[in-house]
């Protein structure tokens, strides 16, 4: 039986501290809370990263067994995705989709690693997405993100939605007053605005 589980946490964004992150932090805190000494969490930013763009040549898996592009930052994440038991993503959404980057990456992992994955099956992968209001595109990248779990034979797991928001208050829980409902001076108990 393993020891531990390794959990890699994506951050998507292109910004080294924004929601992607924040969220992410947050879901592997919990992860290693739930059990300390069996997961062991690492997060893992695309921010500031190169990733080339596939190019469709096959030699991953007709000839060579890995991707032939090199001289970016593609090995050091794809080497960390290929030991994880479990990944998380956490991604903004671009125009309705993944940013370009991690696009990229997940081109070239699919292409590099799905033809011999199947050593090391059922990792899962879960995601979070953010976006700037409702129907801006969370579903289509969760969906997305589902459909690339799958094709590498894993197992996607419910995800997480967040509409863009401010990060918390320092206190919690948040100091807010409660708009929708008020108690009444009369009865002592609440009623809808």
């Amino acid at each position: 039986m393993k020891d531990t589980i390794k959990l890699l946490g994506i951050s998507a964004s292109p910004r080294e501290h924004g929601n992607s992150r924040f969220l992410l932090e947050v879901a592997l805190e919990a992860a290693s809370a739930v059990a300390p000494d069996l997961v062991e969490t690492e997060l893992h930013s695309v921010a500031g990263k190169i990733f080339d763009p596939c190019d469709a040549c096959d030699m991953c898996h007709d000839e060579l067994g890995y991707c032939k592009i090199t001289g970016d930052d593609f090995d050091e994440l794809h080497d960390k995705w290929i030991e994880a038991d479990a990944i998380i993503y956490s991604v903004p959404v671009f125009h309705m989709g993944v940013p370009g980057n991690l696009k990229n990456f997940l081109d070239r992992v699919g292409n590099s690693v799905v033809e011999g994955f199947y050593s090391k099956p059922w990792k899962v992968i879960g995601t979070i997405t953010q976006g700037s209001g409702i129907a801006t595109g969370q579903e289509q990248v969760m969906m997305y993100l589902n459909g690339h779990a799958v094709m590498m034979g894993c197992i996607p797991p419910t995800t997480l939605t967040s509409r863009c928001r401010p990060r918390p208050p320092t206190s919690w829980p948040p100091q807010v007053p409660n708009t929708r409902w008020a108690p009444t001076k009369a009865a002592g108990t609440c009623s809808a605005w």
